[in-house]
């Protein structure tokens, strides 16, 4: 063999090898990410699960879905260091085989109120705890360090809680309760009671609290027959007070459904309250907004061939007066 073709061989049987490492390396990739992909919510660390979820938000916005509420948000050109915002939304509890199906848009109601608490009621990124489909530990877990951050926070913090998904009675009270994903709703200690929430939240001195409840519950009551496949057949607010230094913003009255808008891919109460916000004016209050938002849902729900919903307030003592005054943007 002369030497040119020597050089030749040894040329080419590099080439082999190098397309054969590239290839053996490409495979191994996308084996890691298939069994990354297939791993469940419900058995990975949280912060896996966070990342799943963000893998089907952009296997959905690439399905051609634009969501309107995200579109032309209005910006607060002031941000306060006081203000937090605690944010839930709840979706997928069939896959825990608990009972409850799931609950239609609620990610995407969670999402898109984060963008919302940032933009417009100028909540500092940093003091927003976020989570989707999240666990009765973890939900535990979420409100104990709300908690603790307005316990410990300098000054008169403010915290804007946001929840949408399941909501069922809580046992013997019938006190509305608000689901983890994992829980069963028809056993002792599966709901958590809102009201416990509120007055949790409220006993860090010197906050105040607003809660907003896009909730539903999936049977008429503790001894409810059957779960039915919608997002919501009964939302019973509280029925006691609340803590003086609170305000509940709820989806319905206390014998009527929490709905979704189908079309706009949204629970209707979250729609037509951030399309309200992103429609007023920069010196609106909360009291305009609540009375649009009211009306607006009534007429929606009927229209739309469900049931009538139309949305409550409920205000402590401290805020009875005054929560109508109070300005959404600032």
């Amino acid at each position: 063999m002369t030497k040119s073709a020597f050089k030749l061989f040894i040329s080419r049987i590099t080439g082999i090898i190098l397309c054969w490492i590239v290839f053996y390396s490409s495979s191994l990739a996308q084996s890691a990410s298939s069994n990354y992909l297939h791993v469940q919510i419900g058995t990975a660390s949280d912060v896996l699960s966070e990342k799943i979820e963000q893998v089907g938000e952009k296997e959905e916005i690439n399905s051609g879905y634009i969501d309107e509420l995200a579109q032309n948000i209005p910006k607060n050109k002031t941000t306060y260091s006081n203000r937090y915002a605690l944010i839930i939304g709840n979706e997928n509890y069939a896959r825990h085989g608990m009972g409850p199906v799931d609950v239609e848009y609620a990610a995407n109601d969670a999402r898109v109120f984060r963008e919302y608490a940032i933009s417009v009621l100028g909540v500092p990124e940093s003091n927003i705890l976020f989570r989707l489909n999240i666990t009765t530990g973890v939900m535990n877990g979420l409100i104990e360090r709300q908690y603790l951050i307005l316990k410990n926070a300098p000054g008169n913090p403010e915290l804007i809680f946001y929840y949408s998904g399941h909501g069922y009675p809580c046992g013997e009270t019938d006190e509305s309760g608000l689901l983890p994903v994992d829980a069963d709703p028809q056993l002792a200690g599966g709901p958590i009671s809102l009201r416990a929430i509120l007055e949790k939240f409220a006993a860090a001195d010197g906050a105040t609290v607003m809660a907003i409840t896009d909730a539903c519950f999936t049977g008429e009551g503790r001894g409810g027959p059957v779960l039915l496949a919608q997002r919501g057949v009964k939302y019973v607010p509280v029925k006691n007070s609340i803590p003086p230094n609170s305000i509940l913003f709820a989806a319905s009255q206390s014998d009527q459904p929490a709905l979704p808008w189908v079309a706009k891919r949204h629970g209707l109460f979250t729609y037509c309250l951030l399309d309200e916000i992103k429609k007023g004016a920069a010196t609106v209050n909360w009291g305009t907004v609540f009375e649009k938002v009211e009306s607006r849902v009534a007429y929606e729900s009927v229209k739309q061939g469900y049931r009538e919903q139309r949305p409550s307030v409920k205000a402590g003592m401290q805020r009875a007066y005054k929560w109508r005054q109070i300005l959404v943007k600032k």
